[in-house]
């Protein structure tokens, strides 16, 4: 089946001009606001007051608008956007007017999500030869989380997961106090908050695994499962191809960060049928990714498997 994508248009969230907008009365995503809050902090404000309360107060109350929420998030420590970071996203993505804000968090660490912008392949490209003439798109670090550039980045956006269908060790490994699963999860809800598309890249089994198979389900009809069960680059796929030229943007997440994930971005001596090299992905469309959301075991590295770290900016 060839999948083909209505053109979407990227909607103005910069600000709220309508005085319904403006004088938006209590919030009424305040449950799950504080499912959020206390999932973070199981003991939220048993002892003590939580620097949290005066926005939380705001929210619930009937004079709520765009404008005392926006100052009572600038007054919120770091740490405790850090903290909270789930439920704050969650209401920067359900309340209009706050999706372009970017909260200081303190250091991000390998949180801090890179991006590969979309480079036309070289005529001399080709994976295959020793050293490998592989693609080399520019990078830059955008000292953000994937879910805030997620928030505030127009145009159409997909999300891509890469040989997820088993949980791996490694998905416990912690990066800023969270497991890699859990920065999964939580991209996953703020894509299909923000509306956008899902393709699950496998090669047996499940789509994806157990512990992010309800995130990924609640894409509903924005989620497609590409299985791809030879060598590692989805692009053999049309569906794959059609997916990546339909966004202006790309998340990937995924494992083996080392060979599938980097096969995918950045090419391998995978061949179409007509006898040309498979695409990589940052030939055909923006990706964004971080370390915190990709799987391996240690350090990422290049397809050369030496010690730098070669394409792989994260």
């Amino acid at each position: 089946m060839v999948w083909s994508y209505p053109e979407k248009k990227p909607h103005n969230y910069l600000s709220a001009t309508t005085k319904e907008e403006s004088e938006m009365p209590r919030y009424i995503q305040i449950d799950q606001f504080m499912k959020y809050v206390r999932l973070a902090n199981p003991t939220f404000e048993r002892r003590s007051r939580s620097g949290l309360r005066p926005l939380i107060d705001i929210l619930n109350d009937n004079t709520c608008n765009l404008s005392k929420v926006h100052q009572a998030l600038h007054k919120l420590r770091p740490g405790s956007v850090a903290k909270y970071c789930d439920a704050i996203w969650y209401l920067q993505a359900t309340y209009p007017g706050l999706l372009y804000m970017v909260l200081p968090m303190g250091p991000l660490g390998k949180t801090n999500a890179a991006q590969y912008t979309k480079t036309p392949l070289l005529p001399n490209y080709d994976p295959s030869t020793r050293p490998p003439r592989r693609h080399k798109p520019p990078s830059r670090m955008l000292n953000q989380t994937v879910e805030q550039w997620l928030l505030k980045t127009p145009g159409t956006i997909g999300i891509m997961l890469i040989h997820l269908s088993d949980f791996q060790g490694q998905m416990n490994d912690m990066f800023n106090g969270r497991r890699v699963v859990d920065h999964m999860n939580s991209v996953l809800r703020i894509g299909q908050l923000r509306g956008c598309d899902l393709l699950c890249l496998f090669m047996k089994g499940d789509p994806v695994c157990s512990q992010l198979a309800a995130t990924a389900k609640a894409f509903g009809g924005r989620k497609m499962d590409v299985r791809c069960s030879q060598r590692h680059m989805g692009a053999r796929r049309i569906e794959y191809r059609n997916f990546a030229n339909a966004h202006d943007n790309v998340v990937v997440m995924g494992f083996d960060a080392n060979i599938c994930v980097n096969a995918n971005l950045f090419g391998a001596p995978e061949k179409l049928p007509d006898g040309s090299f498979v695409p990589p992905l940052t030939s055909m469309t923006n990706v964004v990714t971080s370390r915190a959301v990709l799987v391996t075991d240690g350090v990422i590295f290049p397809f050369s498997k030496s010690t730098t770290k070669g394409n792989m900016a994260c």
